[in-house]
Formats: structure tokens, C-alpha cells, sequence
């Protein structure tokens, strides 16, 4: 017969049983809770809302902010295997630079791709195709009245014009 224990403990995680204090954002956040709930409970009875909501608002307005700007803020970084700290106004600014970079790299291979297409091929402009020759008969050579005979021959379908076009190869 196998009996439960709870004597099993775990390294490194908090006890359940233990209470922690609330942290200054969980009291903030009660706060404003309670107090919304205590605005709630007013309307319902048909009271009116507290009249102090105008130096409330006055208050938090001239409290100063109680975080730093955020472009202070430092953060880590690591680049090439090497962690370092910079603030959050470098970072920014270096990334700007490297989008603006990027595309310039890439406008710049575009124009190298099209420089060297235009190399191995010279006599056709960057950018436009080249014209292919749509004709419903096959070129012929200038001033070969023998070669001519025999396509007309071919495609006219008389085999004795075209045998006789290219010589009789039988004989």
C-alpha cells in the first residue's frame, strides 16, 4: 500500500502556501478597482459621482512621470555574437539607416542585373524584349532562285518540283 505524501519539494519555484507583497502596479490597479467600484455602488444608489475628479485629474497631470523618456532606456543587443547595451534612440537610429541601406542595395543589384543583361546583349535596350519575326514562310537567302523553287515546290505538295529543286538524289 502506497500512502501520499506532500513533503515532495521542487527547487527553484515559489511555495504556494507563501504570500507575496503586491507590487506597486498591483496596489495601483486595486486602487483604481476599488474606486470604480465605489463609483458604481454611488450611481446605483442614485448618488452622484465624488466632485473631486477634477483634482484628481490635476494631481496625476503634474505628477512627473515616474519612468524614464523611452529613447533613454537602454537595451541589449547582440550582434556578431557580442552582447552589448544601447539605448533605445540608437537602436532606431541605426535601424533607419539599415532600411534605408537595404533598399538602396537593392535598387543598386537591380541596375548591376540589368547592366550585365544589356552586356550579353548589346544590340537590344535595357528593359525591352527582344522583336522575334513572325512570317508564315521560312527565310530564305537572297538571289538562291534553286532554294526558293523547292520550298514552293515542298509546300505546294509537288514532289517531282522538289526532287527536282534539289537535284535527283537517287541517280
Amino acid at each position: 500500500m502506497t500512502t501520499a505524501t506532500n513533503d515532495a519539494t521542487q527547487t527553484g519555484v515559489p511555495d504556494p502556501d507563501e504570500t507575496q507583497e503586491p507590487s506597486a502596479r498591483e496596489l495601483a490597479m486595486q486602487a483604481i478597482a476599488d474606486q470604480r467600484q465605489d463609483s458604481f455602488d454611488a450611481e446605483s444608489r442614485g448618488e452622484s459621482a465624488p466632485a473631486n475628479t477634477d483634482a484628481q485629474l490635476a494631481a496625476q497631470l503634474a505628477a512627473p512621470a515616474a519612468t524614464p523618456a523611452i529613447d533613454d532606456q537602454m537595451v541589449k543587443v547582440k550582434i556578431d555574437g557580442v552582447e552589448s547595451e544601447v539605448s533605445v534612440a540608437q537602436m532606431r537610429a541605426q535601424y533607419q539607416k539599415n532600411g534605408a541601406a537595404e533598399r538602396r542595395l537593392e535598387e543598386a543589384t537591380r541596375l548591376l542585373n540589368e547592366a550585365r543583361a544589356a552586356q550579353t546583349a548589346p544590340d537590344t535596350p535595357v528593359g525591352v524584349a527582344p522583336a522575334t519575326q513572325a512570317s508564315d514562310s521560312p527565310a530564305t537567302p537572297e538571289g538562291d532562285e534553286e532554294g526558293k523553287a523547292f520550298l514552293a515546290a515542298l509546300f505546294d505538295g509537288d514532289e517531282e518540283k522538289a526532287l527536282a529543286g534539289i537535284g535527283n538524289p537517287t541517280a
